[in-house]
């Protein structure tokens, strides 16, 4: 795994810095793998907790005490679902491969 991450030059270095430098490679690369793997299940939870319909209820319930116009609120309403649902179909659709 790691002599395909690195450069050619780095696979044969055994300099204590270059070897630092070789690891600190390797912990970035999997430090963006957990990150995007993160992603995911985060994803994947806020289609099972509901937590995006609770952020746009609350939404709309500030923008009407704040007194955004009605019409306003149903617009952003709209696009917010068509958002979600658009972003719910990829997330299920990745996660069913998984």
């Amino acid at each position: 795994m790691i002599s395909k991450k690195l450069s050619p030059e780095r696979k044969n270095c055994e300099s204590p810095l270059c070897v630092r430098e070789t690891f600190s490679e390797v912990l970035n690369h999997s430090f963006r793998e957990m990150n995007a793997i993160a992603r995911g299940v985060e994803a994947r939870l806020d289609l099972l907790t509901g937590r995006s319909e609770i952020v746009t209820q609350r939404t709309i319930d500030i923008g009407r005490k704040l007194d955004i116009p009605e019409e306003e609120i149903l617009k952003w309403s709209a696009l917010r679902l068509t958002h979600d649902s658009e972003r719910n179909g990829v997330i299920t659709g990745i996660t069913k491969l998984a």
